[in-house]
């Protein structure tokens, strides 16, 4: 009879080690998708100084200090694709985590929408009838195209001395002095 109670004792002694969940310890999961990473560290020690970094398109994002656990959402540029990393240095090297990951870019959606519009009514509206100098005049297109006041030109003036005619006055013929 002490064989079978510990044979039973035995059995449920393994059954109840294998039904009961180990306890995870050092856990860390990510996720992305085309507009933000969503990570979470757990049972990384209270007691300990835990060093989370974010690696986004090979640029540090985010870099923090932690005793347990942390967690946290990144936003990502929108139609852009993306490559990321989150790695957690934990005392040692044996619960050091990194988890890499990558994303596509977002396609935006598309809608249709459809509006009927009523027919379309025409109204002819006559333009008044402009004429040269008044405010509506445009006189690079109307008209000569010649804006502005007009060039009067002028023949030139000519000035120079008045002509004089001389006309021989006859006179008499004089006498010469005799010689003596």
């Amino acid at each position: 009879m002490k064989k079978i109670i510990g044979g039973i004792v035995a059995f449920l002694s393994i059954a109840l080690l294998l039904a009961v969940p180990k306890a995870e310890a050092h856990t860390l999961t990510a996720s992305s998708d085309c507009n933000h990473i969503e990570w979470n560290a757990t049972n990384f020690g209270a007691g300990t100084r835990n060093y989370f970094t974010l690696v986004v398109d090979g640029e540090l994002t985010s870099q923090s200090e932690f005793k347990s656990s942390t967690s946290g959402t990144w936003p990502l540029a929108w139609g852009v694709n993306h490559s990321w990393s989150i790695t957690i240095d934990a005392p040692g090297t044996e619960h050091d985590k990194k988890i890499k990951g990558s994303t596509t870019a977002c396609v935006p959606e598309t809608t249709t929408t459809t509006t009927t519009l009523p027919p379309a009514t025409t109204t002819t509206v006559a333009e008044p009838v402009c004429q040269e100098d008044e405010p509506c005049w445009d006189c690079t297109t109307m008209g000569n195209q010649i804006c502005g006041t007009p060039a009067v030109v002028t023949p030139p003036v000519i000035t120079a001395d008045p002509i004089v005619s001389v006309t021989p006055i006859p006179t008499a013929p004089r006498a010469l002095p005799e010689t003596l």
